[in-house]
């Protein structure tokens, strides 16, 4: 709020018995209308110049609605965030609102988040759902609290310690080939959805990004430089800048066997049941997770969860860590955080270790009895950065029917 308190004005209108001050709120731009609570002239500016002393603070008056304080925090906020930002928070916001019929700002409280939570875990949310709608809570309740709607933060009930883990994992060659081989049982349309699924594997990108792919046009757009780039506009990712984002090899080798005479328009075009484009990022998601789901990949327990379009992306920097400095893992994944690129190196070198121990370890292990097969971890070679690039012979990487249509 302001330090000058906003301009009121005091009147009583025809259809009523007191005055009522009203002003210009300077948080949402809207009118705002007060009941004075009296019929006497003086005691009316009296009142109101104690409502504009309690404005001029910051401070909001008793009968700001939970709609009004929702209104002033969007007003505030929404600018600054990305669309898929704001689409989690007014998730949240809803559910809250529906579950708990707050009036009040006041109504955001520990009880009522208590009560949020356990509606949650009823409707069998999983704790990192949970952990998600709190946070965005917490920063709702921080912001009003500063803005005078309630006096202090309520605290946010307390979750589990592992429930920032990820909700995922990166996926195997023998997986990945399970999860394309899943897209052929699409029908006609499977083709392009081989060719959606490869393509995040080989470039790491968010599923929204990859719908938003185009051979030439804003906003990411293929750039046929030497070596060959992705240019990301502003606002167009999380992290809301502008940035170049060097192709991997055999991620170059992938989109340069659409031959140049077929680049126009979108890159990737999965198509539904009809042959119709789909569009909606929640039904392309969806569609991967049923595939998940038909090819039996299961990358957590708990919750159970198939494999996803971001388990691909995790899969990709999993891939790429015993081969690059994590500052150039971090730039290709557009991580905010260094630490968030580092635990796929925690992850390449565990798993280079237990490869390691088994190797030098084999030798002393008992002699498989006849008729079980030999518990071995062996690499595959498609695990290997070198060995990466997509077999042409291997369904001869064909373009899907769609990318040779305008």
């Amino acid at each position: 709020m302001d330090a000058a308190a906003p301009r009121l004005t005091v009147f009583r209108p025809a259809d009523r018995p007191h005055y009522v001050a009203q002003w210009l709120d300077p948080a949402t731009g809207r009118k705002r209308t007060k009941t004075l609570k009296t019929s006497d002239r003086r005691a009316a500016e009296r009142a109101a110049g104690k409502l504009a002393a309690e404005l001029a603070a910051g401070l909001q008056p008793t009968s700001a609605t939970w709609s009004d304080m929702v209104s002033a925090y969007k007003a505030a906020k929404w600018p600054a965030l990305a669309a898929a930002s704001r689409a989690k928070i007014q998730t949240t916001l809803d559910k809250f609102t529906a579950q708990c019929r707050p009036t009040k700002p006041a109504g955001l409280n520990t009880t009522t988040l208590a009560g949020f939570v356990a509606a949650l875990r009823a409707a069998n949310r999983s704790e990192s759902t949970i952990a998600g709608h709190l946070r965005n809570l917490s920063t709702l309740a921080k912001w009003a609290a500063a803005h005078q709607y309630f006096p202090t933060v309520p605290p946010m009930p307390p979750t589990p310690a592992n429930v920032h883990r990820a909700r995922g994992r990166p996926i195997t060659q023998e997986e990945l080939d399970r999860l394309e081989a899943a897209a052929d049982t699409l029908g006609e349309s499977g083709p392009t959805w081989r060719h959606l699924i490869r393509g995040l594997y080989l470039t790491g990108l968010r599923l929204s990004e990859a719908l938003a792919l185009d051979w030439t046009a804003p906003p990411i757009r293929l750039a046929w430089t030497n070596p060959p780039t992705l240019e990301i506009d502003a606002g167009t990712d999380k992290s809301r800048r502008a940035s170049i984002l060097p192709l991997t090899p055999d991620a170059a080798q992938f989109f340069a066997q659409t031959p140049p005479d077929r680049r126009r328009g979108k890159v990737f075009r999965p198509l539904d049941a009809n042959g119709r484009r789909l569009e909606r990022l929640d039904t392309v998601s969806k569609t991967i997770s049923r595939l998940g789901k038909l090819a039996r990949i299961v990358v957590s327990d708990s919750p159970r969860k198939w494999a996803s379009a971001h388990d691909l992306r995790r899969t990709f920097a999993l891939r790429l860590a015993p081969h690059v400095r994590p500052a150039l893992l971090q730039l290709l994944m557009r991580h905010r955080s260094i630490q968030t690129t580092l635990t796929y190196y925690a992850t390449a070198d565990a798993l280079a270790s237990a490869r390691e121990l088994w190797t030098d370890l084999q030798p002393l292990a008992p002699a498989t009895p006849p008729g079980e097969p030999q518990n071995v971890i062996q690499e595959t070679p498609a695990n290997t950065f070198a060995n990466l690039t997509p077999n042409p012979n291997a369904d001869q990487q064909q373009t899907p029917a769609e990318n040779r249509e305008n």
